[in-house]
Order: structure tokens, then C-alpha cells, then sequence
């Protein structure tokens, strides 16, 4: 392994005081951690209980070691000197290195989290130990997957109009067995894997739900669960009982008739709002999502009161896209005018304090809408797309796909968990492909003797889901890429 870095690279002006403590940032709702991926550690920030990783970072086994031995217990100086006796250096070196890396990653770490009724992240030093031979910071796709998706249903009680996932109905011959299923959580404790969540269809249409959150849970891996489903005080006592402390509930508007309509059942937000008292009342934290369209849009604002009032502590909402298996969804898609209403109207209550802060809304423009030179300024700065890179979905027969908004066909499966294990799955040609694809396939299109061909996929990927969407076709190019023609809109 590297050891610490005692060139003028670490700058003397960058100073500690020894007697303050630090450690990674663990809260309500958001956690810092670290994370061993075979040939570097990965520093990554998550909310809602690991449910969405948000931010990450790749740090050289030694930066690991060093942030590590921040514990929310020790001072700087006691983390000094185990620094310097740990890597056998002075101890004004390992001061500089220990300076510079809380400057670097000061937005993971947090003061005196001893004071914290969550405390910090605890790691052993030694399981960030890499030979220096093998260490790799080149390579922007995790060499084990960070996230997991579990779509352990196929069915759904529910018919949303804005519905983004396809509809495989349950073959309980062809269902992963729950034999497999622990056999697939301890692969996931052996990997670390951060996240994984529990859904569909929705995830209590599998009647062996229960059974697959113990699976995990005796592991002390503790799933996410989103549902639209009526969590019965039954249910949600037995889910209290195996360890789950949150959940998600989907819930799209303050009243009846808006709800019932955007899900097609009658009951929707009846169901919804039980979902919620009973959860709360069996002790596991609510968080919520919503789905903003035409017709909900201007009751958000209503629907954080509403949410409040309930003593829901974690509001999520999306701005509506396209799925790429309805028709007719035009009518859904947000106005601008409306989308920036909303904006505005909810930092207001934010500053008034009427409504819960984790309510955040921003409006979403459609690449359509940008011009072409925008695009271009744009488009260097894209988010990463993570479908392959951080990680895959699973379907209920077991069958593997980078993203779960494209649909499940010979083209985009890549594996099958139920015969497959999680590494041979990721390591396959045919996730290779997919992720670094030959130019062939895109004959005809833009991106066939585009020069940034090769950039374009090895660095931050080509978002093949907007692409099918947008196109109609997986080999097309993203619609954000200013090369790209105008094509269907997106949000």
C-alpha cells in the first residue's frame, strides 16, 4: 500500500487543532460512509437509509485509512499520532496529510459528532488495506456494485397514469426462490453492497415479502421498501419486528379524487394515509414520494402541509417523464410557467416555516426545449449515468437490466440472479457491451463517426434510457448531446 504523501503537494498552511473530533456525517437523512471496491475505497453519501446514493468519490487506500480513523471519538491529535505510527512517518506528516484531506472532504465530515444522537460511522483501518500493485483510480465504473435494485413483484393493485415501469405479471414458477434469495443477501453482505431496495409492481404483491426482507435483515442489512400497497397494522408490526425503521409511501396529492385518479383505484389515498399512521404508529419513519404532473402539480405546496401534519419527516418528489411504455402522456408533462410557480411557492413556505424543508421542488427543462449551442456548453457537465456503473436492477424471475425504465427483452438483459451470482452478473461480456458498445449498432446516427465516440461512453456514459425514449432506440444518441436531432419530449 502507498504510504502518506510528505511532498510539497501537502501544504504546511493547511492546519488542524488537535483537539477537535470529527467524524463522517450520519444524520436523519443523510450518511457518509466508506466502502471497499476491490482495488480502491469509494467515499459515498446516501439518504433515506442507503435508498439513493447520491454522491460519491474514489479515495487511494491510505486517504481511506486516514478517514477512517476519524470515529467521532478521538481527537485530531490522537488520529495524528496513529497516523504516524500506522505509516511509519513523522508526525508533522501525517498532520499535513490529515490538514489537507478534512480541507479536501470537509463536506463528508462533521465537528464533534459525538454531540450527535446518531453518531458516526465506525470502520476497522485495516479493511482499506490494498496492495500498492493492484490499486486502480482510473476506472469511473464501481469494480462491485454500490446499489441494488430488487423488483421482486411484477404486479401492482395500482394503474398510475405516469407508470414508468413495465408490466411483467408474476409466474410463481419462474419467481426467484426464496432459497436463492439467501443466498443473494449474503452475496450482498460478502460485496457490501450500500444500498438495496425492495420494490416492483409492488414489492407486497410477492407473498413471500416478509421472508425476503428477513433474508436480508438477519444479515444486518436493513432493505428500503417503497410501496402503494395498504400497510395493514399487522404488517407493518411484523416489518418493525424484523428491523426495518423506514419506508416509503407513495402519495401524489392532499385529497381523494386527484390520487385515485392519477392511480386508476378507487381507495388510493385512503390507503395511502393508513399506510402512513400505521407505520408511524408501529415505529418506522415515513418517507414520501410523489410523482408531480398537470394535474397535482399546483397542490404540492398543499400536499407538504398535508405531510407535515402527518409527521412524514421525508418529502421526495419527482417532476414527470416519460415512460416509455404508455401512450398518451403528453397531457401529463408540467408547463413551465406552473413548474417555476411551484418553485417558488415552496421556498416561500420553507421561509415561513409551514412546511417540512426536505420538500424541495425544482423545475426540470427538456433538452428538446435547449438549443444546440447550450447543449454543447451543457453537456461536458452531465450527470454520470449510473445504470451499469453503480449498479442493476433485478426482476422478479431473476433476470438482470442496467436501468428500470427500459424494457426487459433478449437486447437489455445482461443476466439472471437466479442461477447467476452478483459478481458474475457484473463482470459479464454482455454488461461490458452494453455499457462500451461497438460503433455498428449506430450506423446511421450521429454518434457512428462522432470523434468523442469512445469519451462519451468510457466517461461519464450515454444515457441509453433517455436515448430509447427519446429515439426509440438504445443505439441513438442521448438527447442531451448537441450533436442529437429534436426528438420526443422527455419532462
Amino acid at each position: 500500500m502507498e504510504g502518506l504523501n510528505s511532498s510539497a503537494e501537502i501544504k504546511k498552511t493547511f492546519k488542524v487543532d488537535k483537539n477537535k473530533v470529527f467524524g463522517l456525517i450520519k444524520d436523519e437523512r443523510s450518511e457518509w460512509g466508506l466502502k471497499r471496491d476491490i482495488k480502491r475505497v469509494i467515499l459515498y453519501e446516501s439518504f433515506d437509509q442507503k435508498a439513493i446514493i447520491n454522491r460519491v468519490g474514489a479515495l487511494t487506500p491510505s486517504e481511506a485509512i486516514l478517514i477512517s480513523l476519524f470515529d467521532g471519538k478521538r481527537t485530531n491529535g490522537e488520529v495524528i499520532k496513529l497516523a504516524s505510527d500506522l505509516f511509519h512517518v513523522e508526525e508533522d506528516i501525517a498532520e499535513r496529510n490529515i490538514a489537507f484531506l478534512q480541507h479536501r472532504w470537509a463536506i463528508a465530515l462533521e465537528e464533534k459528532p459525538e454531540n450527535h444522537r446518531y453518531g458516526s460511522p465506525q470502520y476497522n483501518p485495516r479493511d482499506f488495506v490494498i496492495p500498492a500493485a493492484e490499486v486502480d483510480m482510473e476506472q469511473s465504473r464501481f469494480y462491485t456494485p454500490i446499489g441494488l435494485v430488487f423488483q421482486v413483484s411484477g404486479n401492482c393493485m395500482r394503474d398510475c397514469l405516469y407508470c414508468n415501469i413495465e408490466r411483467i405479471p408474476d409466474n410463481e414458477d419462474t419467481l426467484i426462490s426464496l432459497k436463492r434469495w439467501d443466498e443473494i443477501a449474503e452475496e450482498c453482505k460478502e460485496l457490501d453492497v450500500v444500498s438495496i431496495t425492495l420494490t416492483g409492481g409492488d414489492p407486497f404483491c410477492n407473498k413471500n415479502l416478509l421472508k425476503i426482507v428477513e433474508s436480508f435483515t438477519k444479515r444486518g442489512i436493513h432493505p428500503f421498501i417503497a410501496t402503494k400497497s395498504l400497510v395493514t397494522k399487522d404488517r407493518a408490526k411484523k416489518l418493525a419486528d424484523l428491523g426495518i425503521r423506514r419506508m416509503q409511501v407513495s402519495i401524489d396529492a392532499p385529497n381523494k379524487e386527484v390520487v385515485d385518479y392519477l392511480t386508476g383505484v378507487e381507495g388510493s389515498f385512503d390507503h395511502a394515509v393508513t399506510s402512513i399512521k400505521n407505520l408511524k404508529e408501529a415505529g418506522i419513519d415515513v418517507s414520501t414520494n410523489t410523482v408531480v404532473t398537470v394535474h397535482n402539480a399546483l397542490l404540492l405546496p398543499e400536499l407538504g402541509r398535508f405531510l407535515t401534519n402527518l409527521g412524514v419527516k421525508w418529502m421526495k418528489n419527482s417532476q414527470f417523464g416519460r415512460s416509455y411504455f404508455l401512450d398518451g402522456q403528453d397531457e401529463l408533462f408540467v408547463p413551465e410557467k406552473t413548474g417555476r410557480w411551484i418553485e417558488n411557492k415552496i421556498k416561500q413556505l420553507h421561509d415561513e416555516n409551514k412546511i417540512n424543508r426536505t420538500l424541495e421542488y425544482s423545475f426540470v427543462e427538456d433538452h428538446s426545449a435547449i438549443k444546440a449551442p447550450e447543449r454543447k456548453e451543457k453537456f461536458p457537465e452531465r450527470s454520470l449515468c449510473t445504470g451499469g456503473r453503480w449498479g442493476f436492477t433485478c426482476i422478479a424471475d431473476g433476470r438482470v437490466i442496467p436501468c428500470d425504465e427500459i424494457p426487459v427483452n433478449e437486447e437489455t438483459v445482461v443476466g439472471n440472479l437466479s442461477h447467476q451470482s452478483i459478481l458474475e452478473v457484473w463482470n459479464s461480456p454482455r454488461f461490458n457491451m452494453y455499457l462500451k458498445p461497438p460503433r455498428e449498432p449506430f450506423k446511421g446516427t450521429v454518434c457512428y463517426d462522432c470523434e468523442t465516440f469512445d469519451v462519451c461512453h468510457d466517461d461519464k456514459g450515454r444515457c441509453f434510457r433517455d436515448s430509447l425514449k427519446s429515439y426509440g432506440s438504445l443505439y441513438a444518441p442521448a438527447p442531451a448531446c448537441w450533436k442529437a436531432g429534436k426528438g420526443i419530449r422527455l419532462t
